[in-house]
């Protein structure tokens, strides 16, 4: 039992000294916000991916994503992130694009088929 309880204290120890030493850090970023948030710091209403670009590719025998169009951008989000993810969440691309403003159109760098598009998350940061 007394082994217990000092494992508990040491523990405990532990854990409030990585806790005092995180609270300690000064840190500074711009806000960040997702689509589905309902309070949010640089484009309250959010936004659109109005348009998934995508052409047929020989060389892969499939459709392939060309592009992401996202519209509605506030003119206080001055940076976008848009990644494609497949059915099982797994990141296949992640375009990303300062100074935007209104829309971004972002290309992906690789090549994304249509079928393997599962998902696509958009990441907006701005200054409050």
């Amino acid at each position: 039992m007394k082994r217990l309880i000092i494992a508990l204290l040491v523990g405990g120890m532990v854990f409030g000294a990585a806790f005092a030493a995180a609270a300690a850090l000064n840190v500074s970023a711009p806000a960040i916000q997702a689509g589905g948030v309902t309070d949010l710091v640089c484009d309250d209403d959010g936004v659109d991916v109005s348009t998934i670009g995508f052409e047929w590719s020989d060389a892969d025998d499939a459709y392939v994503v060309t592009g992401v169009i996202v519209t509605g951008i506030h003119t206080d989000c001055d940076f976008i992130s848009v990644t494609l993810t497949d059915n099982s969440g797994f990141e296949i691309e992640t375009m990303a694009l300062g100074g935007v403003s209104g829309s971004a159109t972002l290309t992906p760098s690789g090549t994304v088929k249509v079928e393997d598009l599962g998902d696509i998350h958009v990441l907006l940061t701005g200054t409050p």
